[in-house]
């Protein structure tokens, strides 16, 4: 969608090298390259997906056997920078276990202390990376410039790169064309009479999905919590089973693949969005309920603060994992929903985008 938006740039020309496999040959690479004749290279990079630069198993060659033959100014576009620390992480859940009196005794079941954990860990313990790391820094010789969404990322990235190397260029809003009425569309979907809350996107333990079952619990009998997309089915068996558990079952709807027409529906029929995620870099849902004008409510992390103060009437915020001040946040928008206008919304537009990221492509020109 960006490349299409950049095509309608004043000064700008767009060629896409496409291919059938997720990593391009290296004579399908020189040859495009030869045909642009000069310009900027951008790349689209994800450390965390098969279907961009192969699996994780060969993904770190596929994408540095490919920008070793580059011969002009690299953009790499970075999606989840998480700047993960293993080593810490590692170390941290370990003294959580021992600090619970997790450790005891086989012969006596009786608790013993716990070993001593360094805080300074040394040996091979202190060469652990994360995958991410590894990416990163095997692509880092090889990119002029990274573009992620948010700051948050940038200050993630800088643990691996130069700070002048990063830019930040906001994940666009599209402009969403929603003809329903929430009458209409919940009576569409067989939701007249209800009150709809919607959790969007890939359905993943973190974002949030057993805690939106629980949330229920906290919420008037007429609502009903729609997970608005597909998953793994083996998490959506589980998550089945828990509302079943919670006597919840009837209150929860699994969509499955949402066409545009009925995901359009969908946000159409809803009260309030809600994004209990655990962790998050970036959110592509968060700027797809801002395009529908929607209310949102997610837990305090430090992504969304920076949607909470670009947008302060669409977002609220709720402090993580306390499942009683998030379900009062739900309850009272359901109670007296907000009349949302435009907030800012259109200078996050796909053409704005577009525009921005242009403004980043003719600083590299410059510098060449």
């Amino acid at each position: 969608m960006l490349s299409a938006a950049l095509a309608e740039v004043d000064g700008v020309k767009v060629s896409i090298l496409r291919t059938e496999a997720a990593t391009p040959k290296a004579e399908e690479f020189l040859e495009f390259q030869r045909t642009l004749g000069g310009g900027v290279l951008v790349f689209h990079a994800s450390h965390r997906t098969d279907q961009i630069w192969g699996p994780v198993t060969t993904r770190i060659s596929n994408i540095t056997s490919i920008l070793k033959k580059a011969e002009l100014p690299v953009v790499m576009n970075l999606h989840d920078v998480y700047g993960v620390d293993v080593l810490a992480r590692v170390t941290s859940k370990l003294r959580r276990i021992a600090s619970s009196g997790r450790w005891r005794r086989t012969d006596e079941n009786q608790q013993q202390s716990a070993p001593e954990l360094p805080h300074q860990p040394s040996g091979f313990l202190t060469r652990i990376r994360s995958y991410e790391e590894n990416f990163i820094r095997a692509v880092d010789p090889f990119v002029t410039r990274y573009v992620i969404s948010n700051q948050i990322e940038k200050v993630r990235l800088q643990k691996f790169v130069s700070k002048d190397k990063v830019s930040v260029l906001p994940h666009f809003i599209e402009r969403r064309a929603i003809c329903d009425t929430p009458e209409q569309a919940k009576s569409k979907l067989g939701l007249t009479g209800r009150k709809v809350v919607t959790l969007l996107g890939f359905i993943v333990p973190r974002k949030g999905y057993a805690q939106a079952i629980e949330l229920l619990e906290h919420l008037p009998s007429d609502a009903k919590v729609i997970f608005a997309g597909r998953g793994e089915h083996g998490y959506v068996q589980k998550l089945t089973s828990l509302a079943a558990a919670k006597g919840v079952a009837d209150r929860v709807r699994v969509t499955g693949y949402l066409s545009e027409t009925e995901l359009n529906t969908y946000l159409a029929a809803t009260d309030v969005a809600i994004c209990p995620f655990q962790d998050v870099s970036a959110s592509g849902s968060v700027s797809t309920w801002l395009s529908a004008r929607k209310p949102l409510v997610t837990f305090d992390l430090p992504l969304m603060r920076t949607y909470r103060e670009s947008f302060p009437e669409h977002v609220y915020l709720a402090p993580k994992n306390d499942m009683d001040a998030f379900a009062a946040t739900v309850n009272a928008i359901m109670a007296r929903p907000p009349a949302l206008g435009d907030g800012g919304i259109e200078s996050f537009s796909l053409e704005n985008t577009a525009l921005k990221f242009k403004g980043i492509l003719d600083t590299l020109e410059r510098q060449k």
